[in-house]
C-alpha cells in the first residue's frame, strides 16, 4: 500500500515494506531509481546493525518507509499494482468488491493468454506472467481496506496530519487534524512546542471526540460502530494521540462465514481436545 501526503509543503510517499519486497525481488522492468534502493537497504536494520539486506516477513510488512524526493514520488505514482490508500480508503464494502471483481477479470483474461500461447512464446513473453503475479498482489490486498475500515485490522500508519484530512477543531492556541490512519486523530500547538495533555481544555478534547464519531459515522458508518476512545500523548510529546475504538458492523454473508467458522473451531477443540 502507498499513501501519497503533503507535509510542510512538501509531497511524500509511505509505502509498505511488502511492496518494496515485491518492488526488489520480482523481475519488474520499470527503472527503479538508485534513492529508493539505498532507502530500502542501507535503512534496514537486523538486531540494531544496518545490514544491507531486506527481510520482510510479518513482523514488519506493515511497516512504512517514507520517501520524499521529487523522483521518488513520480515513480511511485506509475506503479499502479500498488494499493493506493487515498484512493480506496473511502470506498463502501461494494464499491471495493466491485474493484476487486475488474481486477479479477484483467486476471481471467491474462491468464487465458498465456494458456493458449506456445511454450516458445510465452518464453518471449515474460512480462505478461509479471503482470499476472503484480495484479494478483494487487487483488489479494484490497480485502485489508475493508478490514481495516471495518476495525479487523490495524496497521503502524505514520502519525501525522493528513494533508488530504479534515480541521476537527481550532482556536488560537491549538488544533486538532485527522490523520493517515482511519481511527487517530492528533491535537498539537500551533507554535509547534510540545504538548501538555493537563493543560488541553477538556472540552476541546471533548468537541474533537465528537467530531470525529461524525465524521466517521459518514465516511464509515456501513462498515463500523464508534466504541470507546482513548488519549495519549506520543512518544515524541509533539501531539495528543485521539485513537477511536471501533466495532465492526458485518454483512449477512460475513456473519455467516463468521458463525461457520466459529462451529467448525468449536468442533475441532471438542474432537482434538485443544484448548486454542
Amino acid at each position: 500500500m502507498k499513501i501519497f501526503n503533503y507535509e510542510n509543503g512538501k509531497e511524500k510517499v509511505y509505502v509498505q515494506m511488502q511492496d518494496l519486497m515485491v518492488l526488489i525481488h520480482e523481475d519488474i522492468n520499470c527503472g527503479i531509481p538508485g534513492s529508493i534502493f539505498e532507502k530500502v537497504f542501507l535503512g534496514s536494520v537486523n538486531n540494531g546493525q544496518t545490514s544491507g539486506m531486506l527481510i520482510v516477513d510479518d513482523s514488519n510488512r506493515w511497516e512504512f518507509k517514507e520517501f520524499d524526493l521529487p523522483e521518488e514520488v513520480e515513480f511511485f505514482k506509475k506503479l499502479d499494482w500498488i494499493v493506493d490508500y487515498k484512493e480506496h480508503r473511502n470506498k463502501s464494502r461494494e464499491e471495493l468488491i466491485a474493484y476487486g471483481r475488474t481486477i479479477e477479470e484483467r486476471i481471467n483474461q491474462v491468464v487465458d493468454i498465456w494458456n493458449n500461447m506456445t511454450n516458445e512464446e510465452q518464453k518471449n513473453h515474460g512480462e505478461l506472467y509479471n503482470e499476472y503475479s503484480l495484479l494478483k498482489f494487487q487483488a489479494d490486498f484490497l480485502p485489508n481496506i475493508l478490514w481495516l475500515n471495518q476495525g479487523h485490522i490495524t496497521m503502524p500508519f505514520p502519525l501525522v496530519a493528513d494533508s488530504d484530512g479534515v480541521v476537527l477543531q481550532d482556536n488560537m492556541e491549538y488544533q486538532a487534524k485527522t490523520t493517515l490512519d482511519p481511527n487517530k486523530v492528533i491535537i498539537y500547538r500551533k507554535d509547534g512546542q510540545a504538548i501538555n495533555k493537563g493543560k488541553v481544555d477538556k472540552d476541546f478534547i471533548k468537541h474533537v471526540v465528537t467530531n470525529s464519531v461524525t465524521i466517521l459515522n459518514q465516511t464509515r458508518g456501513d462498515l463500523c460502530t464508534f466504541k470507546n476512545v482513548k488519549h495519549n500523548v506520543s512518544q515524541d510529546g509533539r501531539f495528543i494521540e485521539v485513537t477511536l475504538g471501533i466495532k465492526p458492523i458485518l454483512s449477512q454473508e460475513e456473519k455467516d462465514y463468521k458463525k461457520q467458522n466459529s462451529f467448525v473451531r468449536r468442533m475441532v477443540r471438542k474432537i482434538t481436545g485443544s484448548q486454542e
